[in-house]
């Protein structure tokens, strides 16, 4: 990603990697990701791991909503310009009196669209 989308993919400040909960083990194994020494933790002993907040220059975290296949996991790794994020400019508001109660009920407008594709890669792993 380094390569391709240049000066937009700065380590540490705008680079994300989403990855299935699946993955959570096979991350506990790579020493350098899980070691207190290498993440820079301020105070923290070298033998603290099981903590990603901050991996190989990425802020990852771990989520269900990651798409997965028969054979692949579709992880992504993934810079802050890759995608847009639209949203109307107000949201419907609607109330509804009911004899004691008031229901309101309030809906949005949103829209995603992927700006560059070059900001954003795709890591298959086998599923577990």
């Amino acid at each position: 990603m380094h390569a391709n989308a240049k000066d937009k993919a700065i380590s540490g400040s705008n680079i994300t990697a989403i990855y299935h909960p699946l993955q959570f083990g096979a991350w506990g194994q790579i020493q350098n990701f899980v070691s207190a020494a290498v993440r820079g933790d301020a105070g923290a002993s070298p033998a603290k791991t099981g903590v990603f907040e901050m991996a190989g220059g990425a802020k990852v975290f771990f989520t269900s909503n990651v798409r997965t296949l028969t054979s692949a996991i579709n992880n992504l790794i993934v810079c802050k310009p890759w995608l847009i994020l639209g949203r109307a400019a107000k949201a419907k508001i609607e109330m509804e009196r009911t004899e004691l109660r008031l229901r309101v009920i309030c809906s949005g407008n949103y829209g995603v669209k992927v700006q560059s594709s070059l900001c954003g890669i795709r890591h298959l792993v086998q599923s577990v």
